[in-house]
């Protein structure tokens, strides 16, 4: 029986239909060794491994494939007419035959026009951040959607009036970095939500309308300035506490097979921590205290773990640290779904309070983290009034919604956090 990593229905006859003829057609022949097959193409006509290849019209009957292969370049246009026709895309998959794989149709990054409907996500720039704190929002637009029952979401960005960002982040980070963040770390982010279908930069707000085309938006209400505040973590937490699931941000399937490759190529078989270092001049107060995380490094190879360093952007291609026993990976300090998947295939992640951390870590079910440093009364976005107010949490307190190897360490001394680190790592270690 064919099945290629897929489970067979049982019920179902073992036939698959395979749409197409051409050379991907022959290609997934002979990678799948399918035995029982139909063929068909546009109009039929003429044979394939002596069947005779049928009209796909003819196809009415879905159902009694196992599978329906799509073999095929023409993969969009087949789609659209299937969707017109009220077929199911349950048994539905693409055979990508330059990789010799089946992708189901349901994870492609294909867009059901006929079908789908969208929530349309406005970030504006000349209020919100050009930072990681876009997660948070990110998050509430897509507990939005889920409440109106809505398929994708459509990320839309307006720039402000300083190199694309506001007054203040040019400010904090100037113009040039304001770019680069927007190219780098807003637009990137968006692959962190499943159903995030497209995104969009627009200079200002005259073309919104016609972007938006009457549809559902979030915010609901655009002539009204954006509270920045409403989008952070502390509200954010007030919809968990009301029974939402706040941590949905996962990395892509492709950002998952490039994390693998590098782990394999660096010769990392076993489990591994992250180590995420700040190193940034700006409010450098907040950097990683690089003595203490190099101790503790020590400390985890001691445990027999290897060790992946994620360096501060502004350092990953310097000169490298030279850690014994550790491997640096500096794409994983440009390219954020790379990071991402690193951080949800680690054994255990431990980061200084930062933009990564609080936008990607801590949002994901999927990443086991001990953060550190997360009170610097000398900054206003790391004091205690702020952590209360914006965050959500207070000096001693856990997360709630965080998960038992997700948590906050608030010692500052070195000793203690190996310590706790330690502990974290052990207990996990004796539960798999």
């Amino acid at each position: 029986m064919f099945n290629r990593g897929y489970l067979a229905n049982s019920s179902l006859q073992e036939k698959v239909a395979i749409i197409g003829c051409g050379e991907s057609a022959k290609v997934f022949a002979e990678w799948s060794e399918v035995e029982h097959f139909d063929v068909f193409t546009t109009l039929g006509g003429g044979q394939f491994r002596d069947k005779d290849v049928l009209a796909v019209e003819t196809l009415r009957e879905p159902n009694d494939y196992l599978q329906i292969i799509i073999a095929n370049q023409y993969v969009d246009e087949i789609l659209e007419q299937w969707v017109n026709d009220n077929k199911s895309l349950q048994n539905v998959f693409w055979f990508d035959f330059m990789n010799l794989k089946l992708a189901q149709v349901d994870s492609l990054s294909y867009t059901q026009s006929a079908k789908d409907s969208s929530l349309h996500v406005i970030y504006d720039l000349h209020v919100l951040p050009a930072t990681f704190d876009i997660a948070a929002f990110l998050v509430r637009a897509e507990l939005r959607r889920i409440e109106l029952g809505l398929d994708n979401i459509n990320l839309i960005i307006i720039g402000g009036n300083f190199g694309g960002v506001s007054a203040r982040a040019c400010l904090n980070h100037g113009s040039e970095q304001g770019t680069w963040r927007i190219q780098n770390v807003l637009i990137p982010m968006s692959q962190m939500l499943k159903r995030c279908r497209g995104v969009s930069f627009i200079p200002n707000k005259k073309c919104l309308s016609d972007l938006t085309q009457g549809e559902a938006t979030f915010p609901q209400d655009l002539s009204a300035r954006p509270d920045f505040r409403f989008y952070a973590l502390a509200p954010l937490q007030k919809r968990f506490e009301s029974g939402a699931d706040i941590q949905v941000l996962e990395s892509p399937m492709q950002a998952k097979e490039y994390a693998r490759q590098f782990l394999k190529s660096h010769g990392i078989s076993k489990q591994f921590i992250t180590i995420s270092l700040r190193e940034y001049t700006h409010q450098a107060s907040r950097n990683s205290c690089i003595e203490c995380y190099q101790y503790l490094a020590e400390r985890v190879l001691n445990l027999g773990l290897g060790i992946v360093l994620i360096r501060d952007t502004n350092k990953a291609l310097e000169q490298k640290l030279n850690w014994e026993g550790t491997v640096e990976c500096p794409v994983a300090s440009f390219n954020v779904a790379i990071r991402m998947a690193l951080y949800e295939s680690a054994f255990m992640n431990i980061s200084v309070s930062s933009g990564p951390s609080f936008g990607l870590m801590l949002l994901s079910r999927h990443c086991d983290f001990l953060m550190t440093h997360l009170v610097d009364n000398s900054q206003v976005v790391s004091s205690e009034a702020f952590l209360k107010e914006r965050q959500g949490i207070s000096v001693g307190e856990q997360f709630p919604f965080c998960g038992r190897f997700q948590r906050v360490c608030w010692t500052e001394d070195a000793e203690e956090i190996a310590n706790e680190f330690e502990l974290m790592i052990k207990e996990k270690l004796s539960i798999n």
